[in-house]
């Protein structure tokens, strides 16, 4: 059985290493629109790979927690 993203928000160790805009978009409440123009702004650091947004984990939890990036 696939898991979703929302089974997976109360524990940051069961969040894979590197989620895409749309499992960031569930857990943060919002449209994956308003991921990706994150991604795109250097807002959430993220990088591109088979032509998708990926996000890590870490960089999520730092989003999350309003650190900023260098």
């Amino acid at each position: 059985m696939k898991r979703r993203a929302k089974d997976l928000v109360y524990n940051w160790d069961t969040v894979p290493v590197v989620v895409d805009p749309h499992f960031v978009a569930v857990i943060m409440g919002c449209s994956d629109d308003k991921v990706r123009k994150e991604c795109q702004n250097g807002t959430l650091p993220a990088f591109k790979f088979g032509g998708m947004w990926r996000i890590r984990r870490e960089d999520l939890i730092a989003y999350t927690k309003g650190e900023k990036f260098d």
